[in-house]
């Protein structure tokens, strides 16, 4: 999961790859509010609604992976995943 950047890249491409994952992340978060979310009830995200950082992206990866079994305890993920609990 976790991608380095070497120095030797151009500035262009350290560049779109913050917006190309960014990009993936909001879809992985559409795809995640539909689990726990009705379709009537979704609203889109117009950014992602957790701190991005690779931290959480793991964090997020070994909640949804079985073979882990991770908990969350705190931080922003938590929180933007136990608001769907707390939905009517």
């Amino acid at each position: 999961m976790r991608q380095r950047y070497s120095r030797s890249e151009s500035a262009t491409n350290v560049r779109k790859l913050p917006i190309l994952l960014e990009d993936m992340v909001m879809q992985l978060c559409s795809e995640i509010k539909e689990l726990f979310v009705l379709e009537s009830d979704m609203k889109p995200e117009a950014e992602v609604p957790f701190d991005l950082s690779f931290d959480t992206l793991e964090q997020l990866e070994q909640v949804f992976n079985p073979a882990v079994g991770y908990t969350l305890k705190y931080g922003s993920l938590f929180k933007w995943l136990i608001s769907f609990m707390e939905m009517e």
